[in-house]
């Protein structure tokens, strides 16, 4: 089930899981259709400036480390309904 649209590049599919973090779910790319995981603040952490700056922290490593042999890869980030996504590689 593909449900809502990130930034127009990314279709947000069905959920794969849940921390005390964040939600990931599975997303499809606009024109690929390579399916990549997108990631999420949960509702109950989107209003937290810490939580937001974390998410973008995580952004910045992923990148920086892009070439990790074990680490999964940062496609791009977006929003969706006024909230930051990472879009990864789904492993």
């Amino acid at each position: 089930m593909w449900a809502t649209k990130l930034d127009g590049r990314v279709t947000v599919g069905a959920e794969l899981g849940v921390g005390a973090f964040a939600r990931v779910s599975v997303g499809r790319l606009a024109g690929s259709g390579q399916e990549v995981a997108v990631k999420m603040l949960r509702a109950s952490r989107r209003k937290s400036e810490l939580m937001n700056k974390m998410m973008e922290r995580e952004a910045q490593i992923l990148q920086a480390l892009a070439d990790g042999p074990r680490l999964v890869r940062l496609t791009a980030t977006g929003t969706l309904n006024r909230q930051r996504a990472l879009i990864m590689e789904l492993c």
